[in-house]
């Protein structure tokens, strides 16, 4: 069974209802692909759900590629940015692989770019901004 749900955001404090959506989501499911272009808000997301399951400092990983938080809700969570990854190769060596096996939380940007490595169960969520509206859609 494939569900959808489908979000039109306007401004940034109408995504706490997508973050809200999510959380509820965590409770079955543990992979989550951010997809979007560049300043679409895959960040933005992300930070606000970590805010609504008590982790007060979190930040993009670009650099870093994998940040940690702790949820006294949900327990370790890993914040993973593919967008540096030339191939493969790379997210096998920094470990992302072991942490989807070990069926940790992880919210992953960019994962197109590590597509044969994503396991069969995960909730994809798309941003995409058309006429300064942010159209979000999970997808399980």
């Amino acid at each position: 069974m494939i569900l959808k749900k489908e979000f039109e955001i306007k401004n940034l404090i109408e995504l706490q209802t997508v973050a809200d959506e999510l959380i509820i989501l965590m409770k079955e499911h543990k992979i989550f692909l951010f997809f979007g272009e560049m300043g679409s808000g895959k960040t933005t997301l992300i930070g606000d759900l970590c805010k609504k399951i008590g982790i007060e400092r979190h930040s993009s990983p670009t650099y870093g590629i994998i940040n940690n938080y702790l949820s006294p809700s949900f327990g370790e969570i890993y914040h993973v940015d593919c967008y540096r990854f030339n191939n493969e190769t790379e997210a096998i060596s920094c470990g992302l692989i072991e942490l989807m096996d070990e069926n940790e939380f992880c919210f992953i940007e960019w994962p197109e770019k590590i597509q044969n490595l994503l396991p069969e169960k995960y909730v994809k969520v798309k941003l995409k901004v058309l006429n300064n509206i942010r159209k979000i859609t999970l997808t399980l």
